[in-house]
C-alpha cells in the first residue's frame, strides 16, 4: 500500500481522536446541566515551541423532547414467582433528546504571536432506553464547533457525530461501544471507533477506561468528594492567524499529548458539583495546517496545567449517570 496514503490516513485519525477528546463531556453525561469553567497552562522558561494559554467558557445541555412508554404484559407477569422474573413482564421504551450548546475564549500566546481565540458550539443528543428482559441504551449525537482567531476573519465550522451503545454487564459494570467521526475542511472524514468500561472495584474504588481518551481510577473518600487519577489525551483545535508585515493568513491549529493528573470532585450543594484538576502534560505534538495540507509541526516540552469546572444540574435524565459512578 502507498506510503503516502498510510501516512495521510495515520494523520486523518490523529486530527480526528483529538477532536473527539474535546466532544464528549462524561463527566454528567445522561443530566441536564449548565457549566462554567476555566483553564490555564503554562509552558516552561526559554522553551520556543511551548504555548501560555488561558481561557474560559461556558455550556448549556438542557432537553428539549422527552417520552416514557411502560407496558405489562399481564400474561408474563401471572408467571413471577421471584423478584428476578418481573422484568419478562416490563416493556420499557423511552427517549429524551437535548439541545447542548455554549462559547468560549481563549488566549494563545505562542511563537512570539499573541491569539485572541472565540468558539461557539451547538448540537443534539439523543438517549433511547429499551427495557424487554434486558436493557438496550443507545446514544446518537451530532455537534458543529467553531473556534477562530477573530484576526484571521474565518470562520470553518467542524463537524462531529457519535453513535454507540450503553452496555450493562451488572449492577457494578457498564460498558460503551460506538464510532465517531470528525469532518472540515481541514480534515479527512475518518471514522473512529470508540469503547468504554467503567466498573466499581469494591465500596471505595472505581477504573474508567475510555479509548481512545482516558484511563481512570477512581477513590471515594466521603459521600461528597472523591479523588481522581487520570492517565489520558489532552487535545485542542483552532483557527488562529498569523500576522506577518501586515498580510494576515489563517492556518488551523491541532494539539495532542499525553497528561497525567489529578482530579478532585466535590459536591458543593444538592445540584451543585466543582471539579479542579491539575497536572502535566508531555509527548507533545502541534500541527498547523493551510486548508487539508500540514504546513509545520513542534514538539514543546512538558508543562504543567489546570482546570476547574462549576456544574449545575437541573431537571430529570432517563439515567442518572450516578448509576455509572461518573459523578457525585
Amino acid at each position: 500500500m502507498n506510503k503516502k496514503f498510510l501516512l495521510s490516513l495515520l494523520l486523518s485519525l490523529l486530527f480526528v481522536i483529538s477532536t473527539f477528546g474535546q466532544f464528549l463531556d462524561i463527566v454528567t453525561l445522561f443530566k441536564p446541566r449548565m457549566n462554567v469553567y476555566g483553564e490555564y497552562v503554562m509552558s516552561q522558561k526559554n522553551d520556543i515551541s511551548g504555548r501560555d494559554i488561558y481561557g474560559a467558557g461556558f455550556g448549556v445541555f438542557v432537553p428539549i423532547k422527552s417520552k416514557l412508554d411502560v407496558k405489562i404484559s399481564w400474561q408474563d407477569a401471572l408467571k413471577i414467582k421471584q423478584a428476578k422474573d418481573v422484568k419478562n413482564a416490563l416493556n420499557v421504551n423511552a427517549y429524551q433528546v437535548f439541545s447542548n450548546f455554549g462559547g468560549g475564549y481563549s488566549n494563545f500566546s505562542i511563537l512570539n504571536n499573541n491569539d485572541d481565540l472565540y468558539s461557539v458550539y451547538g448540537g443534539i443528543t439523543a438517549y433511547h432506553l429499551k427495557f424487554k428482559k434486558k436493557f438496550r441504551l443507545n446514544v446518537y449525537s451530532f455537534k458543529v464547533d467553531v473556534k477562530e482567531d477573530v484576526e484571521g476573519k474565518t470562520i470553518i465550522p467542524n463537524y462531529q457525530v457519535l453513535l454507540g451503545r450503553v452496555k450493562f454487564f451488572n449492577v457494578n459494570t457498564q460498558g460503551f461501544i460506538g464510532a465517531y467521526a470528525s469532518y472540515s475542511n481541514n480534515s479527512s472524514f475518518v471514522p473512529v471507533p470508540v469503547f468504554a468500561i467503567n466498573t466499581k472495584l469494591n465500596s471505595t474504588y472505581s477504573f474508567l477506561f475510555m479509548f481512545p481518551v482516558q484511563a481512570r481510577i477512581t477513590a471515594k473518600v466521603s459521600s461528597g468528594f472523591k479523588q481522581d487519577l487520570v492517565l489520558g489525551l489532552n487535545t485542542r483545535n483552532s483557527g488562529i492567524a498569523d500576522d506577518n508585515l501586515g498580510i494576515i493568513k489563517r492556518y488551523y491549529y491541532s494539539e495532542y499529548g499525553l497528561k497525567f493528573s489529578t482530579q478532585s470532585r466535590m459536591k458543593l450543594a444538592d445540584k451543585a458539583f466543582l471539579f479542579a484538576e491539575l497536572g502535566w502534560q508531555d509527548f507533545t505534538t502541534i500541527n498547523y495546517y493551510d486548508g487539508g495540507s500540514k504546513t509545520a509541526t513542534t514538539h514543546p516540552n512538558g508543562n504543567f496545567f489546570a482546570k476547574a469546572s462549576l456544574y449545575i444540574t437541573f431537571g430529570k435524565g432517563i439515567l442518572g449517570s450516578g448509576s455509572l459512578d461518573l459523578e457525585l
